[in-house]
């Protein structure tokens, strides 16, 4: 079977119906192809999606081509996160058209396979939008029905920060359609990142399949792989609908368990179960991101601590006790339990420095007395000097260590904080000067599975 080829038409410097001049292609798929243009009087940039040809025999995909064009007419002006479209026509050879705004950046595919994983702050953020254009196309009514990484687009606003917008209707389900009958038992969408119902026709498809797929999303931004692992559509068929993800904490550690249970209830098997609106979970996500970017932000103090030597006296537990006050709400009282521990440990680093100074006053003391006998006492002969200085033990103990050193004087103490729950995986400077060189890390996973959608 021969791939579908744009009408003849379409070649760069065609011009559409006297107003439009094509420029380059943007993208393509199966439907039909996106170029760029620029309107020959107004001067303004558009992009300008057109049907495939080859596929204009069959009635199915230009109603759906239609309908994303009123759909999105419709939408784009109840929410500034779905694209805005321009216009609509056909053009002479019969082949429809769909004028939008031309939209620079990359959709959030692109940005995972570059990047793997983002922060979880920053999947809250591009989270929070795609649930305004969401809540906007559930007020009318309308189903996405295909959210998915490649839908995502990441575009920039005037102050230059990432502007999602949400792309194609094609699939979309209109609840007040009266043709949605002739799509009934029809598998439409991308299995990744579809809900049960969808692929299995056992429930009603509501908005609530919309919610399903953006915490598919959320899991592949937060967690650096796709909820349900990569193969052939009936496997991942099989495992969306029988199979629970891997808890994300289990994944990336840098995760709290507060986003397991969001997680968990963005991708229960039964719509019930679910988060009941876009908002609801944008809300819940931002929470979860806040709980861990308060515990981030005391971290660094700790290990600043540990830097300075303040806190040198003070061993494993007292640092985890540390890092486990650091998680607690901002509002809460610190234990009484780690400000006696800081106070103990304080004190004896006190106490072993006032020995230390002791030792060095004292000694040169007895040694001057020594020096000078009394007159009535005959001397005698002086022993011979040692042949070095005697030095004083520190009352702490060495921080760091050297290339030389031996391998077993540098393994990590057994009560030493796990490494994903430290500063995310990173251990403080002055604590990795005393571990040994950390083995090389390994090589990022090829990704070969060829299809963009299935990130």
């Amino acid at each position: 079977m021969s791939a579908p080829t744009p009408t003849s038409t379409l070649t760069a410097g065609a011009v559409l119906e006297g107003r439009y001049r094509l420029t380059e292609v943007l993208g393509g798929g199966g439907m039909g192809q996106v170029w760029a243009a620029q309107h020959l009087t107004l001067g303004h940039h558009v992009a300008i999606k057109v049907l495939h040809g080859s596929i204009m025999s069959s009635a199915e995909p230009r109603a759906r081509f239609e309908r994303e064009a009123r759909l999105m007419a419709q939408l784009g002006e109840a929410s500034r996160h779905i694209t805005r479209v321009i216009e609509h026509g056909v053009l002479s050879d019969g082949v429809p058209y769909l004028v939008m705004e031309h939209l620079r950046g990359e959709d959030l595919a692109m940005r995972l396979k570059r990047e793997k994983v983002l922060p979880l702050a920053k999947v809250s953020d591009l989270v929070s939008q795609l649930a305004k254009a969401l809540a906007a196309a559930h007020a009318q009514g309308v189903v996405h029905r295909d959210i998915k990484p490649a839908n995502v687009f990441l575009t920039t606003d005037e102050e230059g920060h990432d502007l999602v917008k949400l792309l194609d209707f094609g699939v979309a389900k209109a609840v007040a359609d009266g043709n949605e009958q002739t799509m009934a038992g029809q598998v439409i969408g991308t299995p990744n990142y579809m809900a049960p119902e969808q692929l299995t026709g056992e429930a009603a498809v509501d908005h609530r399949a919309d919610l399903f797929a953006v915490g598919s999303v959320t899991y592949r931004a937060a967690v650096g792989k796709s909820a349900f692992g990569k193969g052939s559509i009936s496997e991942m068929a099989m495992r969306v609908v029988s199979m629970q993800p891997a808890a994300p904490s289990s994944v990336n550690p840098a995760l709290p368990a507060s986003f397991d249970a969001f997680i968990t209830k963005c991708m229960a098997k039964s719509p019930t179960e679910r988060f009941q609106s876009a908002r609801e979970l944008a809300d819940a996500l931002a929470a979860v991101a806040a709980e861990l970017g308060s515990a981030a932000f005391q971290v660094p103090a700790l290990f600043s601590a540990l830097e300075t030597g303040e806190m040198s006296s003070l061993g494993a537990g007292s640092l985890t006790n540390g890092l486990a006050q650091s998680r607690r709400p901002p509002d809460d009282p610190p234990p009484r339990r780690t400000n006696t521990a800081l106070v103990l440990g304080l004190a004896t680093l006190a106490v072993a420095g006032g020995v230390g100074a002791l030792l060095v006053l004292t000694r040169p003391a007895a040694r001057e007395t020594t020096a000078a006998p009394p007159a009535s006492v005959q001397p005698v002969a002086a022993p011979a000097a040692p042949s070095s200085t005697p030095t004083v033990a520190s009352a702490t103990p060495a921080v760091s260590a050297t290339a030389s050193a031996p391998a077993a004087s540098s393994s990590a103490p057994a009560h030493e904080p796990p490494h994903g729950r430290v500063g995310q995986g990173h251990l403080p400077p002055s604590t990795a000067r005393a571990t040994q060189a950390a083995p090389a890390a390994k090589p990022a996973v090829v990704d070969t599975w060829n299809k963009k959608d299935e990130l």
